[in-house]
């Protein structure tokens, strides 16, 4: 196991501990939802850190691209809970970009596990050399397809929309 994995187990952890922490939170004190989620995020973000370790302790693009499904995966449900969280906190009224990006989201799961061939991934193998703080790790993944570079720049897509919201309700001084 490499030293990239281990630190993806850490950080496994420390989501685990601040998931629990906040679902006990939540268990005790109900009328905080914004707890709930973010216990559900740190959860997804758990499977995320454990998946990572996985993909970079492949030893063949075969192996690491079942990581790599199932990484994305969790990246898209962490995305869905990162929406709650944030709808939950600033108690917003609508959400119609909430269920617009999570109903991507969820179509991206599905077609990832069951979706044709090369719509998602492709079968052209993908090496990544990377050197950390002076270690060289080597991991193995396989060519995003089209949906997955389109999930890519829907993740973008959100992440600003949560950046513009949280901006919004900060100036509005509640």
């Amino acid at each position: 196991m490499c030293a990239c994995s281990i630190g993806a187990l850490i950080l496994a952890a420390m989501a685990l501990y601040a998931g629990i922490y906040h679902l006990m939170r939540y268990l005790l004190m109900k009328e905080w939802r914004e707890d709930l989620a973010f216990s559900l995020m740190c959860f997804c973000m758990v499977f995320y850190d454990v998946f990572s370790a996985g993909l970079y302790s492949a030893d063949s693009p075969a192996e690491g691209a079942v990581w790599q499904q199932c990484q994305i995966a969790a990246l898209c449900a962490t995305g869905i809970c990162l929406l709650m969280f944030v709808s939950a906190f600033i108690r917003r009224k609508n959400r119609m970009w909430d269920y617009i990006f999570s109903s991507f989201w969820l179509f991206q799961i599905v077609m990832s596990f069951f979706g044709a061939e090369g719509w998602m991934w492709t079968d052209e193998p993908a090496v990544k050399h990377v050197r950390i703080f002076g270690h060289f790790m080597t991991y193995y993944e396989v060519e995003p397809g089209e949906l997955a570079s389109i999930g890519g720049l829907s993740m973008i897509a959100a992440f600003l929309y949560i950046i513009a919201t949280l901006f919004r309700y900060g100036r509005a001084g509640e």
